[in-house]
């Protein structure tokens, strides 16, 4: 069977003025997915029930509605604890301009604004860059959790070091090897546990990987190789204890 779902981005129009509606639709249907509800309750409902493939990636909701308004909206999508729907981008239409009202929107949730009313490419500019701008996080996070995970997986144990000396990170080999968890490992200073483990975390090194002298943990043999994050070497490291017993 193949996959019949649509591949262009989803995109919900909140609106209970019609014409509005339609005219939204008009500007955004032929790059988008495009939803349309008439008024505040009925979208809730919606997220309330869609699945997570179903989600839009933008809302554009219109601020004044009678019963639910898009504030409304804002906040009842900000407070919940649903990754999937904090992701959803919010673009508010309003005929608000002033600043204090700008920013009881922003405050709510909102991501955009766009007063009304407003040229139909205006509309599909902002769409587009609130778009664009959840597909770079979300490869950000698809890149993340792949490092992640080759870090978990990684033989050698690794802990990565603040500029203090403080751990603010350890994958599971580490964690067995010092013989603690991560949540007792994480906040504590490395040269504490490992004294001889010969380091000056506060001055600025090269980023070039720096070995150490082998170090005995646990009865067992270890190759430090202390490794700068950054492209000036300040401030993150990365220790890659390789066990070389045998």
């Amino acid at each position: 069977m193949f996959d019949v779902r649509p591949t262009r981005p989803r995109v919900w129009i909140v609106d209970d003025s019609p014409l509005d509606a339609q005219r939204a639709e008009r500007a955004l249907s032929s790059r988008y997915e495009v939803r349309v509800f008439e008024d505040g309750g009925s979208v809730l409902e919606a997220l309330a029930n869609g699945e997570q493939d179903e989600l839009p990636r933008v809302l554009v909701l219109d601020w004044l509605m009678p019963g639910v308004s898009g504030i409304d909206v804002c906040q009842y999508l900000r407070n919940l604890p649903d990754e999937h729907m904090a992701s959803i981008a919010v673009l508010l239409l309003t005929v608000h301009q002033r600043s204090g009202q700008v920013a009881e929107g922003l405050a709510a949730g909102a991501d955009d604004f766009l007063s009304k009313p407003y040229a139909q490419e205006e509309l599909l500019a902002r769409v587009g860059a609130l778009v664009r701008g959840r597909e770079l996080i979300e490869r950000a996070e698809r890149a993340e959790a792949t490092l992640l995970h080759l870090l978990a997986s990684s033989p050698d144990a690794l802990v990565g070091v603040d500029a203090e000396g403080r751990i603010v990170y350890v994958n599971p080999e580490a964690e067995r090897v010092l013989g603690r968890s991560s949540r007792r490992l994480e906040g504590a200073r490395l040269p504490e546990l490992l004294p001889e483990l010969a380091w000056d975390w506060s001055r600025a090194k090269s980023g070039l990987p720096r070995r150490q002298g082998d170090i005995e943990i646990g009865g067992r043999t270890y190759s430090p190789l202390i490794r700068g994050t950054k492209p000036d070497g300040r401030g993150a490291y990365v220790v890659t204890l390789r066990d070389v017993t045998l």
